[in-house]
């Protein structure tokens, strides 16, 4: 095989990598956990999240074709990838010589240590799920619930309507039971004991998603489809069944409309599979 031709794939290949990553990161930005992600687009969990640090901290603007596409993948795996590609440019290292360095990194590995990169964790050391932009920006807990007000300044509703939207919304709704759908919360997160309680509430998954519908906005519909998967999980985890993999349908054909165009046809045709209910 002659050099240009040479080039011209590895060229491709560096294009479709970076592709992949920004396609990723923004499934991730959308709200999509790394696992459901990689059950997408057929990768790891672990591959998944390594795209996505090189789609956040490799812009467009700043990417160099000269670099090896593997440079940025191995870099990407350093807690300051930015600093690791310019010290690999720098000393003319190779992406094998980063990649025996996140070996002997993650051998001299300590709990009490490192922290980042999470790759490089050892399997035998469970760590916490990162959380989604979405999950970050709701407050989400580890039961999958919010509060009223974070799903209130997350739909961009007007600030100053927010006691009579929770009025109508939460505790004149006759459809609505307190203690099963939603919880009077105190400023510091606490059930009040005494006295007049504040103006939050927990929420459920269920809960949470009837109220995200009526704003019929764009942020609405993002926090409808990740409640619809905080649900899907959860009847997951009570069938005996893994919790991730359970994406619903309707999501799945939103996957494809919104990044159908930057797939591969065979992801997309997986995606179509995935959606398909079973024979």
């Amino acid at each position: 095989m002659d050099n240009k031709k040479i080039t011209r794939l590895q060229d491709a290949h560096w294009y479709k990598t970076f592709k992949l990553a920004d396609t990723c990161f923004d499934m991730h930005k959308n709200g999509m956990a790394f696992e459901d992600v990689a059950l997408v687009i057929n990768k790891t969990a672990v591959r998944v999240e390594q795209l996505c640090r090189m789609a956040e901290y490799f812009p467009v603007e700043i990417r160099i074709q000269n670099i090896p596409i593997g440079i940025y993948e191995e870099a990407a795996l350093f807690p300051d990838p930015l600093a690791t590609v310019q010290r690999a440019w720098v000393n003319k290292l190779t992406p094998q010589d980063l990649a025996k360095e996140i070996a002997h990194w993650a051998r001299r590995f300590d709990a009490l240590g490192y922290g980042e990169p999470p790759c490089l964790v050892p399997a035998n050391i469970e760590r916490k799920p990162k959380k989604t932009p979405i999950e970050e920006a709701l407050g989400v807990d580890d039961e999958g619930m919010t509060t009223a007000r974070k799903l209130y300044a997350f739909l961009d509703l007007n600030p100053t309507h927010y006691s009579r939207w929770a009025k109508e919304n939460i505790t004149d709704n006759v459809f609505a039971e307190e203690n099963e759908d939603y919880w009077v919360l105190a400023m510091n997160g606490e059930k009040p004991k005494i006295g007049r309680p504040s103006t939050d509430y927990k929420l459920t998954a269920r809960f949470a998603k009837k109220l995200a519908m009526t704003s019929q906005s764009e942020k609405g519909e993002m926090a409808r489809n990740y409640f619809v998967t905080v649900e899907e999980r959860a009847k997951a985890i009570a069938n005996g069944q893994k919790p991730t993999g359970r994406i619903p349908s309707e999501e799945l054909l939103n996957i494809v409309d919104k990044f159908g165009d930057r797939l591969d046809q065979h992801q997309v045709n997986r995606i179509i599979r995935l959606a398909l209910p079973k024979a």
